[in-house]
């Protein structure tokens, strides 16, 4: 329930920041805090969201190889195979994409109703015992595998961009009823999987499904489910060479990669601009296209395919050779889970909350203690959680 919480409010401040700035990518939300920082921080996050969600690619790819090894496919094939599909679906507008929610919480839907059923048949079997309220070895590894679960800031204001008839009260509203949903769903999870498994329950559950047609046919679904949300978490990837190009190309000036240093000038005439972000980029002319030109460190660069179009067979590409070196899921999820939190759930809502958030001024006091103290706690606990893995 604490995860929940922590990231709900961290996502809402987030959207709230992007609502007023529009702007739709976390690094440029970040950009525009006061002085230096700035800068440093915008950088800091555009790297962190490529570690984060290159991790979680990776495990997608690893789901995908563990669900088709129940047919005798061997794991290299399988990320291939997984990485086949990921490509083309990479490259569709977000609205082509809507199937893929309700495939995503069909397959967790079936899952946990075939976990009950097979918790309903062991009830006359003697019961492992395990802790009800989760106290006990592995507590803070579990809460990094959550973070990991439900961290998906990174992708929230791409998302948000897209939203029909977007605010933050429709925003919230649609956040509430799926953590709610999400709650319920892991709850009964992590109470009948120790159940059922005990100590010997796989940090990636549909390695313990029974080989049955049922069996097989739930880690086909989240094999599938993973693929079909694959292209949202990349999308967060690309959004800020995407939004960058966008500016570059209205304004006539080549793309600058890493952005220039100094905060006034182009970038920052252009961030303020709504129409910057809120006109996709292929809205735009091939005879625009053709003149794009970038700089990177200094060097002028052309390229027949756009950055942020180059830069999507290379993550895929890379999170299926990353498939191959993850020892299992479960490795990639903590370490991913513990590294976000700082990051996600504490540093980026933190800053913005103090700098870029009007609040009241009898919340003055208590709202800036809060943000700090969000900021305190999300780094103590990815420290932690980079030190108990177990």
């Amino acid at each position: 329930l604490l995860v929940l919480v922590l990231n709900a409010l961290s996502n809402i401040i987030l959207v709230v920041a992007a609502e007023r700035l529009q702007v739709f990518d976390l690094g440029g939300v970040l950009g525009h805090l006061p002085g230096p920082w700035g800068r440093s921080l915008r950088l800091f996050f555009d790297a962190s969201i490529w570690f984060s969600v290159g991790l979680t690619l990776v495990g997608y790819l690893v789901v995908v190889a563990d669900a088709l090894e129940s047919w005798h496919l061997p794991k290299t094939y399988g990320l291939a195979l997984g990485a086949a599909v990921a490509l083309p679906l990479s490259f569709l507008e977000p609205k082509y994409l809507a199937f893929s929610s309700s495939l995503s919480v069909g397959a967790n839907v079936y899952l946990v109703g075939l976990i009950a059923v097979l918790f309903s048949y062991k009830r006359e079997e003697p019961p492992v015992e395990f802790c009800l309220v989760g106290y006990g070895r592995g507590l803070i590894t579990m809460c990094s595998a959550l973070m990991q679960s439900l961290i998906f800031q990174m992708c929230t204001l791409p998302m948000y961009e897209t939203l029909k008839d977007r605010s933050v009260k429709r925003f919230s509203a649609c956040l509430l009823s799926s953590f709610v949903f999400v709650f319920l769903l892991f709850a009964a999870l992590c109470f009948m999987s120790p159940s059922l498994y005990g100590s010997n329950v796989s940090s990636n559950i549909l390695q313990n499904l029974p080989q049955t047609p049922w069996g097989n046919f739930g880690r086909i679904a989240m094999g599938l489910s993973v693929l079909a949300v694959y292209p949202i978490y990349l999308e967060s990837m690309v959004a800020p060479l995407r939004h960058a190009e966008a500016r570059a190309l209205r304004h006539h000036k080549p793309l600058q990669l890493p952005s220039p240093a100094s905060s006034s000038g182009f970038n920052e005439c252009v961030s303020r601009e709504p129409s910057c972000n809120l006109l996709p980029l292929r809205h735009l002319s091939s005879a625009h296209l053709e003149r794009m030109k970038m700089r990177v460190l200094g060097f002028r660069l052309w390229t027949p395919l756009r950055p942020s179009q180059l830069a999507i067979p290379l993550v895929v590409g890379a999170s299926a050779l990353g498939g191959t070196v993850a020892p299992h899921l479960g490795a990639c999820n903590i370490m991913n889970g513990a590294s976000q939190v700082a990051a996600m759930v504490g540093w980026a809502p933190g800053f913005t909350g103090l700098f870029l958030l009007d609040r009241p001024a009898q919340l003055g006091l208590c709202w800036r203690g809060l943000m700090l103290l969000l900021i305190v706690f999300s780094t103590l606990m990815s420290v932690l959680g980079l030190l108990y893995t177990d």
